[in-house]
């Protein structure tokens, strides 16, 4: 097990911040927690395009709007 296995990387760094903040603020930024659920949502995606369960590359994009916005070009 590499040290990055250990760490958890960005997210788990924003995750402990969030931590922190809750424990002293009482409160999660709602930045800060667009932020990470939109990194494990590109995570996911990515996941999934490398375990070839999709044929399109995911877009790097952070969005969490209430849905996925069309492709340029895509066939209405």
């Amino acid at each position: 097990m590499n040290r990055s296995e250990k760490v958890g990387g960005l997210i788990g760094a924003f995750v402990l911040f969030a931590g922190v903040s809750l424990l002293f603020c009482r409160c999660y930024p709602r930045d800060m927690f667009n932020f990470v659920m939109g990194m494990n949502r590109w995570v996911y995606h990515v996941t999934a395009y490398a375990a070839l369960m999709r044929d399109e590359y995911p877009p790097f994009r952070l969005d969490m709007g209430p849905h996925e916005p069309e492709a340029e070009g895509a066939d209405k």
